[in-house]
């Protein structure tokens, strides 16, 4: 792995995370960051648009919402206490739609933050299991994006199966 002090931003290497990438921010201080570009998500898209939806980068910060309150709660309660900062952007530039999906963390929780890694790439590889998760979901959480995390702030996760996925 390149010396982080020496490289501004290192892709940490996780074979099994494909097309997350879990990254290390040289920032002070140094902060990891999981994502899925523009690309991955385009090739999931079909998934959302079954279900009406537009598989932008807040679709995927609702489903990490959801499946960490099916799978790992602890993950959730660390996502709605800021601990794991969940991230995205769906914007238009020029006619071409630009997305992406983030949760950043700092070293202490990368324990938590390579377990979500693995959780969120095997929802990816399973488009079923995806579907599966959007299903569970009140559908009024996706048209929230990341604002969704106020509602689970303070609701705590209404809309949610609690039989997992």
């Amino acid at each position: 792995m390149p010396d982080p002090s020496r490289t501004p931003d290192c892709r940490i290497p996780e074979c099994d995370l494909a097309p997350f990438g879990l990254f290390l921010h040289c920032s002070d201080p140094p902060q990891y960051a999981l994502e899925l570009a523009r690309a991955g998500i385009e090739v999931r898209a079909a998934v959302f648009a079954e279900h009406g939806l537009a598989g932008h980068g807040g679709d995927w910060a609702v489903v990490a919402l959801l499946a960490t309150q099916a799978e790992a709660p602890d993950i959730a309660e660390m996502l709605r206490s800021d601990r794991l900062s969940l991230q995205e952007y769906a914007g238009r530039d020029q006619g071409i739609w630009d997305t992406w999906f983030a949760v950043t963390a700092f070293e202490a929780d990368i324990g938590a933050l390579r377990r979500l890694a693995i959780m969120m790439a095997r929802l990816y590889r399973e488009p079923e299991r995806l579907a599966r998760v959007i299903r569970a979901a009140d559908p009024g959480l996706f048209d929230q994006g990341c604002a969704v995390l106020d509602r689970f702030r303070g609701e705590g996760a209404a809309g949610v199966q609690e039989d997992g996925f």
